[in-house]
């Protein structure tokens, strides 16, 4: 197994690995890409946005780039803008990825979903207190927006 091996299982471990779907692992390993593509030496939630935009296929990556006109340009130039988690253990694990897996469960549990996809991790990722919802809010994404979207595609709007 390799260390990204390891920090993918180490990250999916956070949650419940057998309710993600295979795009939402699909997600957690170019997150994990991600950051090696960045050189930051801790996976954050800014990392998991960047796996789901480039995941391409799923519900997360249709709102950011459609609803939401999001490139991967103005992407990589929020990531290279922000400020980074320095942690000399090599290979760690941000605690706001802890947060990201919290709110991705709560937010599939509360729409009585037995999995959590794309969707919710993107729900997910815009909670608050995490790196990735201020990096989002400085392209203009809010928490009510995103959701909203998630929401409306899903169906559960009334």
């Amino acid at each position: 197994m390799t260390i990204d091996d390891q920090r993918i299982d180490a990250i999916l471990a956070i949650s419940r690995p057998e309710r993600a779907t295979d795009r939402s692992r699909t997600s957690i390993r170019l997150a994990v890409e991600s950051a090696d593509e960045f050189a930051d030496s801790c996976v954050d939630s800014c990392h998991i946005l960047c796996g789901l935009f480039r995941e391409g296929q799923g519900v997360a990556s249709h709102i950011l780039r459609r609803q939401f006109d999001m490139t991967r340009e103005s992407l990589d130039a929020a990531m290279v803008a922000r400020s980074r988690i320095d942690n000399p253990d090599e290979r760690a694990i941000a605690p706001d990825v802890k947060i990201v897996m919290d709110s991705t469960l709560d937010f599939a549990t509360r729409l009585n979903h037995s999995y959590f996809g794309t969707e919710h991790l993107l729900a997910g990722v815009i909670a608050s207190s995490t790196q990735s919802a201020t990096l989002l809010e400085t392209l203009g994404l809010t928490h009510d927006a995103v959701e909203h979207e998630i929401l409306g595609l899903l169906g559960h709007l009334t």
